[in-house]
């Protein structure tokens, strides 16, 4: 189990994990489009492979210090993808966070978890910035002073535009979805996946 830095977070994890046990999982592995196989699930989240075991839960990958290993939230938004995520590919449009389903409702948050986050992380070091999505699984593209495409699941496309602040202007960030995230991520879920997209980036820094 990973290590728990807020015990509120355990919880909403024991609901899930009761949740979990009670899926059927051939169902689940079709309709999420991925493999079940000996008992486990193959999920991949940041470009890193997990395999989930069901029906109790547990959770292993090749790569040592994958972030969901480590991360309540993370394994918990994996679960929640086996529960009620589907297998979907965008059109190649991305949105940002206030145009997708209640995204106006709950802007608010994924502007303080996320953008302000990503602005105050990666504007004030943009070259670290670079350096660890260089080492990540991810896409330079054009935008801002640096941009990059990152696969959350396969499918499943972020863009984190960023901007260096100077002596005139603070540094500034945008989170963009590719546009099939409401077919299996809630309000909620996207600003997990921001959060936790800016903690994977960061602890490369």
């Amino acid at each position: 189990m990973a290590n728990v830095q807020n015990n509120k977070e355990m919880v909403p994890f024991e609901h899930y994990v009761g949740r979990f046990r009670s899926i059927a999982p051939a169902e689940a592995a079709a309709r999420c489009g991925v493999r079940f196989e000996a008992g486990k699930f193959r999920v991949r989240l940041f470009g890193v492979d997990y395999d989930v075991a069901w029906p109790e839960f547990a959770i292993a990958s090749e790569t040592a210090d994958g972030l969901a290993l480590s991360s309540l939230p993370a394994q918990m938004l994996l679960i929640r993808f086996l529960l009620e995520g589907r297998e979907s590919v965008g059109t190649g449009a991305f949105l940002p966070y206030r145009e997708m389903p209640w995204g106006e409702v709950y802007i608010k948050p994924f502007t303080g978890r996320c953008l302000t986050r990503a602005a105050f992380s990666f504007g004030t070091r943009l070259a670290a910035f670079d350096a660890a999505m260089e080492r990540s699984p991810a896409m330079r593209i054009k935008g801002g002073d640096s941009a990059w495409q990152v696969e959350v699941m396969p499918g499943y496309e972020v863009r984190l535009i960023v901007w260096e602040g100077d002596d005139e202007f603070p540094p500034n960030a945008q989170i963009l979805f590719s546009d099939n995230f409401p077919q299996a991520f809630s309000a909620e879920d996207r600003t997990v996946v921001g959060d936790l997209l800016i903690s994977d980036i960061k602890r490369r820094m």
